[in-house]
């Protein structure tokens, strides 16, 4: 596994819940959601190529997040 799937599938969403968790737990079901927008950003930052073929692009946004959400 490269750096981009640790990040984007482990550490981005533990550390948004671990984040909510702590700091209020009633915006906990906000993790989701962030977790899944900075997941975003950093793809497109990490791989800027995946917005130009049309078959990569309804893949990620269809399924990788999907996945997330």
């Amino acid at each position: 596994m490269n750096w981009w799937n640790i990040s984007v599938f482990y550490i981005i969403p533990i550390a948004s819940v671990v984040f909510f968790f702590f700091w209020k737990r009633k915006y906990l079901w906000m993790a989701p959601l962030i977790s899944t927008a900075i997941s975003v950003v950093i793809s497109l930052l990490a791989m800027p190529s995946i917005l130009s073929d049309a078959e990569h692009r309804n893949m990620f946004f269809d399924i990788s997040v999907m996945l997330h959400i």
